[in-house]
């Protein structure tokens, strides 16, 4: 924890694309820490006009030995495509057990077509994906995070997830 504001200023000094806001607001809901990561959640929101705010949750992972931000493809070990498909695989599998696979399945493999691979969180359950507002659903639906298991990810990935 030393050094943490230092830290949250780097966060906040990677600005945003669209700076034309009427209000804005940048806080943090997430954090995890973990033996060999870090993963802060900078929330972003803010107001434009029309009928709805808009909120945006921007998960960044860090190596806590370099500090360098960790990949989706360098945490899992195996490419980005194939951890897509892993990822978005497990939450459709999980729907269908449910009998709710016909919500997601209404246009052809919206999980993977809308899923950002930067858009991450780690939990010490497991690997949780997110979609925001209108990438899977309508907007009152807001946004969904998935928490995928480690061991539904990578079997042997399981008893190491405490050091994730």
């Amino acid at each position: 924890m030393k050094g943490k504001e230092a830290f949250f200023k780097m966060l906040d000094e990677r600005g945003t694309e669209d700076t034309f806001l009427w209000c804005q607001m940048i806080g943090y809901s997430y954090v995890y820490i973990g033996e060999n990561y870090i993963m802060v959640a900078m929330d972003e929101s803010g107001y434009r006009g029309g009928i709805r705010n808009w909120d945006v949750q921007k998960p960044l992972t860090f190596d806590r030995q370099s500090g360098e931000v960790v990949s989706l493809e360098k945490l899992l070990g195996i490419s980005e495509q194939e951890a897509v498909a892993r990822l978005t695989g497990s939450v459709y599998k999980y729907m269908e057990g449910i009998g709710n696979g016909r919500f997601l399945l209404q246009e052809e493999d919206i999980l993977t077509e809308e899923y950002d691979p930067e858009q991450f969180f780690l939990f010490p359950e497991g690997i949780g994906i997110y979609y925001d507002v209108y990438a899977i659903d309508c907007g009152a639906a807001g946004d969904f995070i998935f928490v995928i298991p480690w061991e539904e990810i990578n079997p042997a990935m399981a008893g190491s997830a405490a050091g994730r």
